[in-house]
């Protein structure tokens, strides 16, 4: 009886795997950048099969999502954390999350609020660079006084030089 029934090729190159149907509202779905190491292939096939991105890519990104979402609003998921959510997720090499489809009028009101952030955002840079402004300007008319009075001085002192010597 042969020991080797059946031969399986394992990629241990960089792959992306796509994951579809994730909950809280990413359609697009999430993909997922890994490798299985050379050295990790034997004992990884042995204990989950040649189909072990299903346990360790597909049900995980499935379960980490989900509880990354039930822990979080669709204001922190859409706008707030949408840019940490790679980072939050990634263990394996990369991992890329689509932005969740939302209804057209909440995508508005938050295209709205952003626009609203963004000119008190450029109100308060405007505010700033007017006090700094007006702060050059001040410490720009303080130096010419002293300027004016230090010429002042000197050429009253000049007169007092003179008077006396008359």
């Amino acid at each position: 009886m042969p020991f080797i029934t059946s031969c399986y090729h394992v990629q241990v190159t960089v792959q992306t795997d796509h994951v579809d149907n994730i909950p809280c509202g990413t359609s697009g779905g999430v993909e997922v950048v890994n490798r299985l190491r050379t050295k990790d292939v034997y004992d990884t096939i042995k204990n989950y099969t040649v189909h072990y991105d299903k346990t360790w890519i597909f049900d995980k990104i499935h379960h980490e999502i989900n509880q990354f979402c039930s822990k979080h609003t669709l204001q922190e998921v859409y706008i707030d954390l949408f840019d940490t959510l790679d980072e939050s997720l990634a263990k394996i090499i990369a991992v890329r999350v689509t932005k969740p489809k939302i209804p057209e009028s909440i995508r508005y009101n938050y295209a709205d609020m952003e626009l609203q952030k963004t000119k008190l955002l450029i109100a308060h840079e405007t505010q700033r660079v007017i006090e700094k402004e007006a702060e050059t300007d001040k410490k720009r008319a303080t130096i010419e006084a002293e300027k004016v009075s230090a010429v002042s001085k000197i050429n009253m002192l000049k007169e007092i030089a003179e008077k006396v010597h008359l």
